[in-house]
């Protein structure tokens, strides 16, 4: 029902004498709301003409010949938010095997949506919300389903929004096989070819293909076993947003520019390695004939590497961040350090106990009475 095929009439009850007709107070007008039935032009509308989403009517509205209502709980999929639906969406389930021996196909393909709910029970074992879809299917397709959920131990039942018909060409589909957690690397093991033998499909727009899946790559989130495998569940190294995923609780990223460093060969780290800062001042000295001394003291320590970022800019000069996780006290404490000194970054193994530089640092660029630090250099 959309409001602009409707418009409103000021009627005197006895002008309409027997015309059916219904107040404006008695109808609901919701964008989902819907005809029951065909209504001529210039037609008063009443509330028999009119099925709103929450009427029994609402869903039998939708099916085609032959097509059936099936009410399906999604629960743990919402809830583990590895699947996300509307009203219209289009969904496909397939059979997964859990046994080689077994071969994995699609049981029901394109069965629209019509209706996704939360229920008012709460799950028991869990306490979390329920979710219900309810699917216009054929009755072939149902107890195609109910068959496979008469063996839980050989199957699982995968739902995803992400499949569209791709014609007669065939396109692999891959499906995980364990559970993945959020920043989990991306291993060959983690995921299987599902075989397809009612149709071909390829995934919406984040499809997922094998040369897509650089080194290092990462989930982005917790999926379960079954889920099928698609581009926008992965974190490569090149994405802006890659380190983002190995953040823990409380932690906040921070990037800091380590280009210079980088291009000269004296610095170089890795996720999950530990950089420390030295923050270099030059103190007022009160004795004008006294050189300008310098000093140096480490400010943050044992500071957890998510990756060193390149970014090729138009140039074509590549930069090169430090992508850091930092609690909220030790990012200020280093924002606060570039307005008063110069911040140098080196791998806290190069640090002994006391704070001073192994290898082959020069020791006096640190003296009270040296010059003034303007670059750190010596092997990492």
């Amino acid at each position: 029902m959309k409001k602009q095929s409707l418009t409103i009439e000021t009627k005197k009850q006895s002008d309409l004498k027997s015309t059916p007709f219904s107040p404006i107070s008695d109808i609901n007008l919701t964008s989902s709301a819907i005809f029951s039935r065909y209504v001529p032009k210039d037609s008063y509308l009443t509330v028999d003409d009119i099925v709103s989403i929450d009427s029994d009517e609402y869903i039998s509205s939708f099916l085609n010949e032959g097509e059936l209502p099936y009410w399906y709980d999604i629960s743990e999929q919402i809830n583990n938010k590895s699947l996300t639906v509307k009203n219209g969406d289009y969904i496909s389930i397939a059979s997964v095997a859990t046994h080689p021996s077994v071969p994995s196909e699609f049981i029901v393909t394109q069965a629209k949506v019509l209706k996704f709910f939360e229920s008012t029970e709460k799950n028991k074992s869990s306490r979390l919300p329920s979710y219900h879809i309810i699917l216009a299917l054929t009755l072939p397709e149902i107890l195609n389903i109910e068959r496979a959920l008469l063996e839980p131990g050989k199957l699982k039942l995968l739902l995803t929004t992400n499949l569209i018909n791709s014609g007669d060409s065939d396109v692999a589909t891959y499906t995980l096989t364990r559970q993945v957690t959020r920043g989990d690397p991306i291993a060959k093991s983690d995921y299987e070819e599902l075989s397809n033998n009612v149709t071909s499909f390829r995934t919406k727009t984040a499809g997922f293909g094998l040369a897509e899946l650089l080194s290092e790559a990462v989930y982005k989130n917790d999926y379960p076993a079954g889920t099928l495998l698609t581009a926008d569940m992965i974190a490569n190294p090149n994405d802006f947003d890659f380190p983002l995923f190995f953040l823990k609780k409380n932690e906040l990223p921070y990037w800091f520019d380590v280009t210079e460093l980088v291009n000269s060969g004296l610095f170089y780290a890795k996720r999950n390695d530990f950089v420390s800062f030295i923050l270099v001042t030059s103190p007022n000295n009160s004795k004008s004939n006294t050189p300008k001394s310098t000093v140096s003291k480490v400010i943050a320590n044992d500071i957890r590497v998510l990756h060193l970022t390149p970014t090729q800019k138009m140039n074509g000069e590549v930069t090169y961040s430090l992508v850091l996780a930092l609690d909220a006290a030790t990012l200020l404490k280093l924002e606060t350090a570039k307005k008063t000194g110069e911040l140098i970054v080196v791998l806290s193994s190069n640090l002994t106990e006391s704070g001073e530089m192994k290898g082959n640092f020069s020791s006096n660029k640190f003296d009270d009475n040296g010059p003034a630090v303007n670059a750190l250099r010596g092997s990492l």
